[in-house]
């Protein structure tokens, strides 16, 4: 999980001057989606060895 804050905060820097750059406007929802994909995907994987473990325990 580290690596995807840091992923995200570079992410979220590097758009202090997104109103100012169309070249970063035209890019913002893109990348946006992937990391929301990054994120579905670390969720799915928690999801799948977690929550098994936490019904076998009750």
């Amino acid at each position: 999980m580290n690596r995807i804050g840091r992923e995200v905060m570079s992410f979220l820097d590097g758009q202090k001057d997104l109103s100012r750059s169309p070249a970063k406007q035209g890019a913002f929802l893109p990348v946006w989606a992937d990391i929301g994909r990054t994120l579905g995907d670390r969720i799915a994987r928690e999801e799948k060895t977690l929550y098994p473990m936490y019904q076998d325990s009750h």
